[in-house]
């Protein structure tokens, strides 16, 4: 099953993620972000620069037009 979480992110400061799989589409990844999710089994980031804070941490970096990016994995989920 495919679950997704869209919070208000004051709701979520100080707090960590531990999903399965946590999909970052257009977020850079600040340092707080970044220790927030770090505890996820997979991640997957979608941004438009290579040097976003995100990419040090992802598993998986798709690096382009985001918009492009995004509409190719829903297509593909």
């Amino acid at each position: 099953m495919l679950g997704a979480v869209v919070a208000n992110p004051a709701d979520l400061v100080g707090k960590t993620l531990s999903p399965e799989l946590y999909i970052a589409i257009g977020v850079d990844g600040s340092t707080e972000h970044n220790a927030a999710v770090r505890g996820a089994g997979t991640i997957v980031a979608l941004v438009s620069a290579d040097n976003a804070a995100i990419a040090q941490i992802a598993d998986y970096l798709l690096v382009g037009d985001v918009t492009e990016h995004a509409q190719a994995l829903l297509a593909a989920l």
